[in-house]
């Protein structure tokens, strides 16, 4: 199920922002979409009676009889699926909802049956693929000689940011997966590059802790900007930007792009989104 906290609305307000607005450079070709964490199309939030205020007000905002020309691309996409707290979409859905299903092509990675076979059923006959196994195990042998031929996003939404002492094959993102992912990101980059092709990559990471008067340990939120800058050295001519909304804890999200003008908009569509 998805949490249904304002975390699902920061990860899906900048996927939303960034796959239209690049889908715009594109002269509306489509995307290059790669989810490494697929879920099922929709889920039902884990409870209905509490969920985040901000998700609360967004999709109250899609419901309305007109939407703005210029509203937030998230806003368009929660109507067009007809987004609610008892089937929330997943990114391929907002995002098939702004380009067609078969102007997306790429990949969703996914280990549970239940939610490949949800997947594979909803995305049948289309371009886009349904992996079964880890993102770490099939990423890197399966794109490094994809042609790039349209504008890409690279889409991650793991549980939480994790210490590489606690490292396994799961759900959570560890340090060390920011080193797997440079090749990858690096040829998506580099062949965009040959033919003026721009493209985004993003993670977004749950319920991080920020270091406080508690005892010594791995605080997710002030060690995030370091590994994530870090990583974004490995890269010449892209821009970065750094998302947030606080809960109890800190949902973290992280951009790169090839063009700063998507990174840009998505980070103003955020600011008004996060007022709310």
């Amino acid at each position: 199920m998805a949490k249904g906290n304002d975390g699902n609305l920061l990860q899906h307000a900048i996927e939303c922002e960034l796959a239209w607005q690049l889908q715009c450079l594109g002269d509306r070709r489509g995307l290059h979409l790669i989810c490494t964490h697929g879920m099922a199309p929709s889920e039902p939030f884990e409870s209905t009676q509490r969920f985040g205020s901000k998700v609360r007000h967004a999709l109250g905002l899609a419901l309305q009889r007109e939407i703005p020309e210029d509203a937030p691309a998230v806003l368009h996409a929660y109507r067009d699926c007809r987004a609610s707290a008892g089937q929330y979409p997943n990114t391929g859905e907002l995002v098939a909802s702004m380009t067609g299903r078969r102007n997306l092509v790429g990949r969703f990675f996914e280990i549970e049956e239940h939610k490949l076979r949800c997947l594979r059923y909803a995305w049948a006959d289309t371009p886009m693929k349904v992996v079964e196994g880890s993102w770490r195990s099939l990423l890197n042998g399966g794109f490094l000689d994809v042609r790039v031929d349209r504008p890409w996003l690279i889409a991650m939404d793991p549980f939480t940011f994790r210490p590489d002492s606690d490292f396994d094959d799961d759900g959570n993102f560890y340090p060390r997966d920011f080193d797997q992912l440079v090749p990858v990101v690096q040829h998506f980059i580099g062949e965009g590059q040959k033919s003026g092709i721009p493209g985004c990559f993003v993670v977004f990471c749950y319920s991080v802790e920020k270091r406080g008067s508690r005892k010594p340990g791995f605080y997710g939120y002030d060690e995030w900007p370091r590994y994530t800058r870090s990583f974004a050295n490995n890269f010449a001519g892209v821009y970065c930007e750094h998302f947030e909304v606080k809960r109890n804890m800190y949902d973290v999200g992280f951009a790169l792009a090839t063009d700063t003008t998507v990174l840009k908009k998505a980070q103003s569509v955020w600011s008004k989104l996060n007022q709310s």
